[in-house]
Order: structure tokens, then sequence, then C-alpha cells
């Protein structure tokens, strides 16, 4: 039976022990000994001390998962240029077990959005050198840039027309779009997470069933961020690189897998659902409009030095360099029968602790010369994606997608 202690003892002891309290961590049998002459028995030493423990250290409780429209909210009010702000979503989106957020209905499929992250990766690796040449910073793999070919889905593409079972014309008959395509170019986005459907034949969507016949479309939600950070257009984008059982990405060429569940009249690798987030709910109709039907590719962004900018990293190269300090060899550190062009001088940016070496050269001129070559915007080929598959680590950091 557990021991009773009133609450003046209880109170007493809580005073002695707080004085005392550092020998409750301790084994030694002088500690063991000093913490007795607290209590005047065995049993209130062991209810006290658990008291105690608790009262230092209480058990966390699981967090409490928001309502739907409290993730669209958030998204819609975030600015991601601030990092706090960005802090706060990702660690919304990526909270365990989240609620049902209904995105809508096409032609009959009800749609869901599963918050995820990493869903997409770039397709050419980032100028690092560029970005730290610009005094920019590197945004992680959540934000990406994108590029269209200049075709949109009522050109079909040469895969569509080798496609035998389908003919071009049958591909875009749903695709069509009068929208004017203000994206051509390509935008910034930032990934939500996963696109997933229920079939029509299932029934109504049951709230308490909500994790049951739901499948995935293999097609990622992402929004339209501005040059400032304001969220605006809801896209979803086809995944050509998804993770397998191992957390290899694989590479789908296979053209036939780009159809979404529900709306099979079209192939399109990527489509505007929505001008904004807070009109994607149960119920209502995609706006499938800008729709592309080539396969896009995929860049870093880069916030710009004054940090009132989100650009895909190779818009970089319109921007101004930072103030670089040059450093000089100094006579300590140059070998007298060394090559003038096997001492480089180092590169120490104003707005990273990062030191570079700077090319080697065979005029010490030129060695002191540094210039930004233009960047040129990533290739369209489905048969060539520059970033080499392997497994993809735990740590979200950049340096680990970056060794990936």
């Amino acid at each position: 039976m557990p021991h009773h202690i009133s609450d003046e003892r209880r109170e007493e002891i809580a005073i002695q022990i707080e004085e005392k309290k550092r020998h409750l961590h301790a084994g030694t049998p002088e500690n063991i000994a000093d913490t007795r002459e607290i209590f005047t028995s065995r049993e209130e030493a062991l209810a006290s001390y658990g008291w105690y423990m608790e009262t230092l250290f209480p058990r966390r409780l699981p967090p409490t998962i928001p309502p739907a429209y409290e993730y669209i909210a958030k998204i819609k009010n975030t600015n991601f240029l601030d990092e706090e702000n960005i802090a706060e979503l990702t660690t919304l989106l990526g909270l365990r077990d989240p609620p049902y957020i209904g995105l809508g209905t096409c032609k009959g499929t009800a749609y869901r959005l599963v918050p995820d992250e990493d869903l997409l990766t770039y397709d050419t690796r980032p100028d690092f050198d560029l970005i730290n040449r610009t005094g920019s910073r590197i945004m992680l793999e959540d934000f990406l840039g994108v590029d269209f070919p200049n075709e949109l889905a009522n050109a079909a593409n040469d895969e569509q027309k080798n496609d035998s079972s389908m003919s071009s014309q049958d591909y875009t008959a749903n695709c069509s779009s009068s929208s004017v395509d203000s994206d051509a170019d390509g935008f910034v986005f930032y990934q939500l997470g996963n696109l997933h459907f229920w079939y029509e034949e299932c029934g109504e969507v049951d709230d308490e069933e909500k994790t049951k016949l739901w499948e995935d479309t293999g097609y990622a939600v992402g929004v339209k961020l501005a040059l400032d950070g304001k969220p605006g257009d809801v896209y979803i984008f086809f995944n050509y690189r998804p993770f397998d059982d191992e957390l290899y990405r694989v590479n789908l060429s296979d053209f036939k897998s780009w159809f979404l569940p529900g709306y099979e009249g079209c192939k399109f690798a990527c489509a505007r659902i929505a001008t904004s987030i807070e009109d994607l709910k149960d119920g209502v109709e995609f706006d499938l409009s800008l729709v592309k039907a080539k396969r896009p590719a995929y860049t870093a962004v880069a916030r710009t030095a004054d940090g009132k900018r989100l650009l895909k990293h190779y818009e970089l190269a319109n921007e101004p360099c930072s103030e670089l300090d040059i450093v000089q060899p100094t006579e300590e550190c140059v070998d007298e029968n060394a090559e003038s062009s096997s001492s480089a001088p180092l590169l120490a940016s104003s707005t990273s602790s990062r030191v570079e070496t700077a090319p080697e050269s065979t005029s010490s001129t030129e060695s002191q010369r540094f210039e930004i070559q233009p960047a040129t915007p990533p290739k369209f080929s489905c048969d060539e994606v520059r970033v080499s598959d392997g497994p993809i680590t735990s740590s979200t950091s950049l340096i680990a997608k970056k060794a990936h």
C-alpha cells in the first residue's frame, strides 16, 4: 500500500530535497547516507523520491495534432523568406498522424493531401560557387525551382506519338486550357506532400476510415512562391524519381504511369489545381489549368544576399558579386622554390565562414581574377539525369543532400 505523506510534510521534504538534490543522482554510500537524513522512514524516502523525480522530469505528452483548417491557414500565411515561419510550417507538416486534409475532386474522384517532405529532388547539382560568390543562401530541398519545355499539353511529345494504345489527340482531349500561361518560364515552389486519391466506386469519403482505401497518385503537391516569398497557385507535379523500399531514388521512364487516377483522359507532368490553397476543400472540382505535358526539370533554390527574393540558383548569374576579402599569401606561407602558379589566393566570403581555394592558373594575375560565368537553365532530356542515384540518409541537412 502506498505510503501516505501529508501536504505539510511533502512541502518540508521538497525544500530539503531541493537543497540536497544533487545527492539523489549520486550512488556513493556517503551521498546516500546524507540523503537519508531527510526522511523518517524508508517508505517515506521511496514515496518522496518518486514524486520528486516525476515533478523534475514530467512525462512528455504526445503533440496535439491541429485540425486541417490550421494546416491550410498556416500554408496560406507563411512568409517563405522568414526562417522562423519556415521552421513552424516544416514542423507542422512533419507531425505524425496528420488530420484528413481534403483537397477536392476531379471527375468524381476525391483527393487529399498527406504532408511529407523531400518527395521531389533537383535534377542538376546546385552551383555552390555561384551561390557563395553572390553571398546568397541555398535553401533546403523542400524548395525547388521548376523549368518547363516550351510545350503545353495540347502539343503531344515524342513519347506520346510512339504510344500506339492512344492517339495524341486522345491524350489532350481533356487537357486543353484557355488560361494564359504566365508560368512558361518556370517558378519557385515549396513541397507540401503527397496527393492521395479515393475512387468514386469506394463510396463517400469516411473520416473514421480515412486511412483505408486511399492510395498514392504518384503526384506531389506544391505551392508556387512569388519572389518575395508569398504563396500563390497550387500545383501538382508527377514524381519521376520516387524512393523505393530501400530508400534509393529510381528513375521512372514509363510514360503510362503519368495518368492522374480519376483523370485518365489526359497524361500530364504538371498542372495547376487552384489559384490559392484556401480554394481547395472537399467537393470542390480541381481547376486543372496550365497543364504541362512534358517532363520538367527541377533545380535548387537560393535566397538572395539581401534576403528579399527567392530565385532558381542559376538565376544568380545576374546578381552582383558580394564583397570578398582576398587574402594574399604571406611570406611565411610561401615556399621560395615554388612556382607563382602554386600560390593561389584564398577567398573568404564576408557572409559565410566557408573558405575555398581559388582555381590554379599559369598566370599570377589571372589567378586573382574571378568572374561569374553565365549559368544556363538545365537541358530537358528524359534520358539524362545528372544526380547519381543512391541511398539517402535520415539527415535533412543540405550537406547530407549535397553528398548524395
